[in-house]
């Protein structure tokens, strides 16, 4: 509980900009250090959406973005 709440404070210090940058870059961190949940990603975007090999490993690294984006916006909860 004391690790959440201090992501919780450490994100509520942040600007919105800063916030957004940090989850992006979480995000492409989470995407390049878990290769093995990377490969399934880009699998299923490729029998899902038909799309070749390229476009799926382009869609898979900004949904990892887009979600460590997502992370922090959820932290920054109590400033609304």
């Amino acid at each position: 509980m004391f690790v959440f709440r201090l992501l919780v404070w450490i994100a509520c210090r942040l600007s919105r900009p800063a916030a957004a940058r940090v989850g992006a870059f979480l995000g492409l961190a989470w995407h390049a250090l878990i290769p093995i949940r990377r490969r399934h990603v880009r699998a299923s975007l490729g029998w899902a959406l038909g799309c070749d090999d390229k476009a799926a490993r382009r869609i898979a690294r900004d949904v990892y973005r887009n979600l460590g984006i997502n992370a922090l916006e959820f932290l920054r909860f109590p400033l609304l």
